[in-house]
């Protein structure tokens, strides 16, 4: 796996507090097997990088975190 970036995130649950949200981004290449969702994750799955702009346009992924998949999209698509 490799770092990416971060982003603190304005999540409405944590606006008053001392604690915030932080998003790490981490990319990898898929060798094999699913993932696996626990207790602190609804759904988790393996997307190509290339799908990004279309999930992104199809609201699939929140506002909160766009800038940091549009990070990705910058560096491996647009030189």
């Amino acid at each position: 796996m490799l770092y990416e970036t971060s982003a603190r995130i304005d999540d409405w649950r944590y606006r008053h507090e001392a604690d915030k949200i932080i998003t790490l981004l981490f990319s990898c290449d898929h060798q094999g097997g699913e993932p696996a969702a626990n207790d602190d994750i609804e759904e988790l799955k393996w997307f190509k990088i290339s799908n990004l702009p279309q999930a992104i346009a199809d609201g699939l992924i929140t506002a909160e975190h766009t800038p940091l998949f549009d990070y990705l999209l910058n560096k491996y698509f647009k030189n």
